[in-house]
């Protein structure tokens, strides 16, 4: 099925998270752990599982050293809630993904790049759109005190996705 951004009303995570997908273009996660609405996010992109990527790419997780699904959680967690690195959606081209409008604008692969200061160490191909059980992955750059900052954010895996003025859902 093909997606436009706007067909999409919201995705729902294992944990229950509710990623809703915003008129501006921004989406907005409600934890429903914390019954908590986090700050609007500039990107959200699907990560794919362990199982995804063990089938078309298991090249990939043998250089992330990812025999596990846990193993592979732990490495993508590690890049990108850690204070030293760096991560950032790009295009096949390089470009930096700043907004969903972008990344549903830009024709091919994306991908998510997971490193520190001085280098990228892997590639993961994300999707733009959402996928049953692929990892959400949302990110926003913001100032604050006239410093730029950037928010990361790795989810659960997606287990409902809801679209606008259709009836059902997708699979």
């Amino acid at each position: 099925m093909t997606y436009k951004l706007e067909d999409i009303d919201f995705v729902e995570t294992l944990n229950g998270s509710i990623y809703r997908y915003l008129p501006d273009g921004c989406t907005q996660r409600f934890k429903k752990t914390a019954n908590k609405m986090c700050e609007p996010q500039d990107v959200l992109v699907y990560i794919p599982s362990f199982d995804a990527l063990k089938e078309k790419a298991p090249k990939l997780l043998e250089e992330m050293a990812a025999e596990t699904v846990g193993m592979y959680e732990q490495t993508l967690l590690e890049y990108i809630q850690g204070s030293n690195k760096k991560c950032y959606v790009i295009d096949k081209d390089g470009n930096k993904i700043k907004t969903n409008e972008q990344a549903f604008r830009t024709q091919g692969q994306l991908f998510l790049t997971l490193g520190d200061e001085n280098k990228t160490e892997f590639y993961i191909p994300v999707s733009r759109i959402p996928r049953i059980g692929f990892y959400t992955y949302d990110t926003r750059k913001y100032q604050e005190n006239s410093e730029w900052l950037r928010d990361r954010h790795m989810g659960h895996a997606v287990i409902r996705i809801a679209m606008r003025n259709a009836p059902g859902e997708a699979t």
